[in-house]
């Protein structure tokens, strides 16, 4: 079996929703295979980069995780947008 190549392209993953609906416990069982039911709520946006490997080649996963309070709406669409 030959070695993964690598591969510059991203996936871009943005959670949005509500705050305390599970964006962030979705994350750290992704990147960290463990689950948490008592993550507090964030204040400010956190995302992650993970690589996976799918027909041999190396690609970079980044989400994005999102603020949930009213107040930080106005930021989804900055990073929506790219």
């Amino acid at each position: 079996m030959s070695e993964p190549k690598d591969n510059n392209d991203k996936i871009k993953i943005i959670l949005v929703g509500n705050t305390s609906v599970g964006k962030t416990a979705i994350i750290n069982r992704f990147n960290y295979n463990s689950f948490s039911d008592t993550i507090p709520s964030k204040f400010v946006m956190n995302y992650i980069e993970h690589a996976i490997t799918i027909n041999n080649e190396n690609i970079n996963i980044v989400v994005w995780d999102t603020a949930g309070q009213e107040k930080f709406k106005f930021l989804n669409k900055l990073f929506i947008k790219n």
